[in-house]
């Protein structure tokens, strides 16, 4: 697997050249097992699979794409308290299906 791995991604990996080979390789076999375990959980409704930064640990990886650790203050409007505005809701439908407005868009890594 390291070895399909590294030929497939191992340039496009933000760790190329940072780390030995012998490092990622261990970093990568460690995610492989972490992403077999979770995939046979059947308690989530979701699998994970290999990517270009699958030799990242989660702190590379976090710190790479500068992800701010959970529980760290958010900036956002989601956020912030405000007070809620009363509206009424009587024309709304009774279901609304985002997938037929265009509202979903498809998955990422």
């Amino acid at each position: 697997m390291w070895k399909t791995f590294k030929s497939e991604n191992g340039l496009q990996s933000p760790n190329h050249g940072v780390k030995s080979e012998e490092e990622r390789m261990m970093t990568f076999a460690k995610k492989v097992e972490s992403i077999r375990e979770h995939n046979l959980n059947s308690t989530f409704s979701f699998k994970k699979g290999i990517n270009q930064y699958s030799d990242m640990t989660d702190e590379e990886f976090e710190n790479y794409f500068n992800i701010k650790s959970i529980g760290e203050e958010q900036h956002c409007s989601a956020t912030n308290k405000r007070q809620s505005v009363k509206k009424s809701f009587e024309d709304a439908p009774s279901s609304w299906d985002w997938r037929e407005h265009n509202g979903v868009s498809p998955v990422k890594n």
